[in-house]
């Protein structure tokens, strides 16, 4: 808010200008509006009270300037009648002579005397009579008046103390609601300091978030990664045609079953088994067609027999027509013991592994079988 004018001297006049003066106010100070319109009311008031004052001390100077006009009359008044009174004064103290009485016999004038000098004694008199009289009314009338103008300048007076102790009220608020607009402002520029200071710490704070989220999802992403249970398979089937449609349904069917359980597979063809790592999964395909021990034997001529190798035999039959003894029950030579797992497949070239209590099985053995084989991350 702009600085006020001093306060000195007592003329009204530069109170309106003090009012317009400096305390317009800020649209974004929303809580100064109330004193905004007080300042309004204030200024209104210190206008009308300035005019009426203006107008008591222009009737102050009119009757001011009749009384003096008034005295003025009353001093000649009193002026002519002190002549008038030493002339008649100086005449009873004097003895003159008629003319018309003779000198020698030293008579005066008596009160029907005729002469000049009685009648202009006479008229004198009258006059001084008549001076008396407009004078005391005069004296009455001045006296009157006196009071009168006594009277209203002492209201006049009243006013002018009232309308001063209004203006002094007003100075007060004035002077109050500058101080609190003054505070007003100082606490809304150290809100709006606290405002940019907090704008500035939730940013750093926005940032700071953002960076941890990231560092939260890539520590995620790293925890899965270093939770995914992984595993590499190879698959030999040998150079059977049928082996090799086979293989490419079992690969496929062993990944989805693995998927769904969280186990990230690979399923390799493995060209030559004997050069095969024991230290990850080998699976061997060997389709029945004949006897099951001579047909099995075939397929694991030549392989190192341990517990990483499984031996999937496939079962070339319609539902109804496949074994109902498993076939690790049924080969218990030496050979055999060393193996991972023997297990028995469903599977018609029409309609590939299809649907079956034995495939069921198979699956579940199998996920058994590579899960020593699991590792983490």
């Amino acid at each position: 808010m702009g600085c006020l004018c001093k306060f000195e001297g007592s003329n009204p006049h530069n109170w309106s200008e003090v009012y317009n003066m400096g305390i317009g106010m800020s649209n974004s100070e929303k809580k100064s509006t109330k004193n905004s319109e007080i300042f309004q009311a204030a200024n209104c008031a210190v206008d009308k009270i300035t005019k009426t004052q203006d107008e008591i001390k222009t009737k102050l100077r009119e009757l001011q300037d009749v009384m003096k006009e008034q005295q003025k009359n009353v001093d000649a008044l009193k002026s002519t009648q002190d002549q008038v009174k030493d002339h008649f004064d100086k005449l009873d103290g004097d003895k003159y002579e008629c003319d018309r009485c003779p000198t020698q016999q030293g008579y005066q004038c008596g009160a029907n005397c005729d002469c000049t000098s009685c009648k202009e004694n006479r008229h004198l008199k009258e006059q001084l009579e008549k001076l008396k009289s407009e004078s005391a009314k005069k004296d009455q009338e001045h006296t009157k008046q006196k009071q009168m103008d006594g009277s209203e300048i002492k209201k006049l007076k009243g006013k002018v103390e009232k309308n001063e102790r209004e203006i002094q009220n007003l100075r007060d608020d004035v002077e109050k609601q500058r101080t609190e607009k003054n505070e007003i402002k100082s606490k809304n520029i150290a809100l709006e300091n606290e405002k940019r200071r907090l704008l500035e710490e939730n940013s750093k704070n926005k940032q700071q978030i953002q960076r941890q989220s990231d560092h939260i999802a890539q520590m995620e992403k790293e925890l899965h990664q270093a939770k995914q249970q992984k595993v590499g398979v190879s698959l030999y089937c040998g150079s059977q045609a049928t082996l090799t449609d086979a293989s490419a349904e079992l690969s496929h069917m062993l990944c989805s079953h693995w998927e769904a359980l969280g186990i990230e597979a690979k399923v390799d063809k493995c060209e030559d088994p004997r050069t095969h790592p024991p230290s990850s999964p080998l699976i061997v395909l060997c389709m029945n067609a004949s006897r099951l021990g001579t047909d099995v034997s075939n397929a694991i001529h030549n392989i190192r027999c341990d517990h990483s190798v499984a031996v999937v035999i496939l079962h070339h039959k319609e539902i109804h027509a496949l074994p109902s003894q498993q076939s690790e029950k049924l080969l218990v030579g030496g050979q055999y013991r060393d193996l991972g797992a023997i297990v028995d497949i469903a599977f018609l070239k029409s309609k590939g592994m299809y649907p079956c209590d034995m495939n069921e099985h198979a699956l579940n053995k199998l996920t058994t079988f590579i899960s020593y084989f699991i590792k983490k991350g």
